[in-house]
């Protein structure tokens, strides 16, 4: 397996910090990364072109009681541009 910390970056026992997909740090430590239509494959796993890990689980391995999301962790996950404004008008 290949990682991308040194054993000074990442100590025994903790989790290296939360980041998005960086190809180009994966091939410069000789990491092999494949196209497969818009998606990036390594390492088996999926990944989009914003650099978000794609998997499948099921819905009872999520634990949501009690998890409150900061605003940083949820803008994360905003698709549309701020300075855009949608205006959505359904017809019943």
């Amino acid at each position: 397996m290949i990682s991308i910390y040194t054993q000074q970056q990442q100590p025994k026992g903790r989790r290296p910090p939360q980041k998005l997909f960086d190809e180009e740090a994966i091939r410069a430590i000789g990491g092999e990364v494949t196209t497969q239509g818009s998606f990036k494959i390594f390492e088996s796993n999926e990944y989009n072109a914003k650099g978000f890990l794609i998997k499948t689980f099921y819905p009872s391995a999520f634990i949501s009681e009690g998890v409150k999301p900061t605003l940083a962790e949820l803008s994360k996950f905003e698709d549309r541009p701020e300075d855009i404004s949608i205006d959505c008008k359904f017809a019943l």
